[in-house]
């Protein structure tokens, strides 16, 4: 059978759009609006953690211990603290776990829109009040050497060579998130940021100092040679070669630095 001119418009092969009220419907659904849903959540997230680690190899069992600690007293808190019973449209609450801890958000979003098949395809969220904040505790060499199984001097290495990015310095002492496992085999790429210009910047790394984005990454092919590139709004990038030398040399100034901060990781839910 043939099908004559007319049969088909542009508009049969253009998908229908959602009227606001459809677009919030699947707002609700896919966002936790509750206090018990929170809790809730974040239990199947505890629980499916505590699945993974029996047959994870990629973390060690000690991370997985203060991993799901950390999920047991944000559960803990949040049902201690007063919240919302009912939040406004386009309110919604989310969470996340990371190497600086763990945390409750209370975001709105001033749009977000859906295909026929419930997938986001736009949205911006307008606001972020952060209304639970359970930091991680910051161990010294020696009692994030006791708690991994490791000897001191390792660590002091892993943080010399820029392996342990979360350390911080105070004073001559450095500090480690507990939630921080111990480095695997080979090179992770690594992004750090800064919102204001360094100060006490030596003359190698002028480059750095106005405030930007910088990521270091491995060449793929010459496991000794490294890229940084760095952002800065409004001046495009720039991207530069490193011995593994000089980019061990560069973290530590980097993690080192009190402006400059690692972008960990996270976890996040909601």
């Amino acid at each position: 059978m043939g099908y004559r001119d007319g049969d088909f418009d542009e508009d049969d092969y253009l998908p229908e759009e959602l009227t606001e009220e459809q677009n919030l419907e699947l707002f609700n659904e896919n966002h936790i609006r509750d206090k018990d849903q929170l809790i809730s959540e974040m239990e199947f997230h505890r629980d499916q953690l505590k699945r993974e680690a029996e047959n994870d190899r990629e973390h060690t069992a000690a991370y997985y211990l203060v991993l799901i600690k950390l999920f047991d007293s944000l559960i803990e808190k949040t049902g201690r603290t007063k919240l919302f019973d009912r939040l406004e449209d386009w309110w919604a609450y989310s969470y996340s776990i990371s190497s600086e801890g763990g945390k409750v958000e209370l975001q709105y979003y001033k749009w977000v829109k859906y295909n026929n098949e419930g997938e986001v395809v736009s949205g911006h969220m307008d606001q972020s009040f952060v209304v639970i904040n359970m930091p991680c505790r910051l161990l010294t060499v020696e009692e994030y050497a006791r708690l991994y199984k490791v000897e001191t001097g390792t660590v002091r290495q892993w943080i010399r060579r820029g392996k342990i990015r979360t350390a911080k310095k105070f004073g001559n002492e450095w500090r480690i998130s507990e939630l921080t496992d111990v480095p695997q085999r080979g090179y992770r790429a690594g992004t750090y940021t800064w919102s204001e210009e360094l100060t006490d910047v030596p003359e190698c790394y002028e480059y750095l100092k106005q405030p930007g984005i910088a990521t270091l990454s491995q060449d793929p092919d010459n496991t000794n040679l490294f890229h940084i590139t760095i952002g800065r709004k409004n001046s495009g990038y720039q991207v530069l070669d490193l011995s593994t030398q000089e980019r061990e040399k560069l973290e530590l100034f980097l993690i080192t630095h009190p402006m400059v901060n690692y972008l960990a990781t996270s976890v996040a839910y909601g």
